[in-house]
């Protein structure tokens, strides 16, 4: 292809001051249509401010239901879903290491369900003989 590889450009625009060349005569038919029909301004986009809980949670975490737990610092209003978020809060905003033991928690933040941890490997153990 002669236009593509070889710069050839034989289709100039004539309109005044313009001068510009294009390698296909439809592309020169796109071009004049910014003579004659300028696509209106566009308009600028906008940035929304980004308020503190959305750039640390990201988005929509503000909305977000079942929040119960809240901060145990007096004055702060943080609130979480998880007890998880409320370390991580603690260690990182309030400077308050995690407490020991803390990774080892039940879903319901006691030790129950490590008590019964012996009991349902005999039980597992009892499955796989039969």
């Amino acid at each position: 292809m002669r236009t593509a590889h070889e710069k050839v450009k034989p289709f100039v625009c004539a309109w005044e001051r313009c001068g510009r060349a294009f390698g296909f005569k439809k592309v020169l038919q796109r071009h004049e249509l910014t003579h004659t029909n300028p696509a209106p301004p566009r308009e600028r986009k906008t940035t929304k401010e980004v308020e503190l809980i959305d750039e640390i949670a990201g988005t929509g975490y503000d909305e977000s239901t079942s929040r119960d737990i809240e901060c145990t610092i007096e004055g702060c209003e943080w609130r979480f879903g998880r007890e998880y978020d409320l370390q991580r809060h603690l260690a990182s905003f309030h400077k308050i290491p995690e407490q020991e033991g803390d990774s080892e928690m039940g879903s319901d933040g006691d030790f129950s369900d490590l008590d019964n941890i012996d009991n349902l490997e005999d039980e597992d153990e009892d499955m796989d003989e039969d």
